[in-house]
């Protein structure tokens, strides 16, 4: 399960996801890098990288 930080406001939501080492493969649709950053402002991509709402 890919761990991220997921805040929440009136306004809207985003979730903010650091990459792993990129020694492992891909383990679904998102595949990040040792310093790469996901940032999700979206209910359904965030379910897509296997992030919890």
């Amino acid at each position: 399960m890919p761990q991220a930080i997921h805040v929440q406001t009136v306004a809207g939501q985003v979730w903010v996801a650091a990459g792993r080492s990129a020694t492992y493969e891909p383990d679904g649709p998102f595949h990040l890098c040792t310093d790469d950053v996901l940032v999700i402002f979206d209910t359904d991509v965030a379910e897509r990288a296997g992030l919890r709402a």
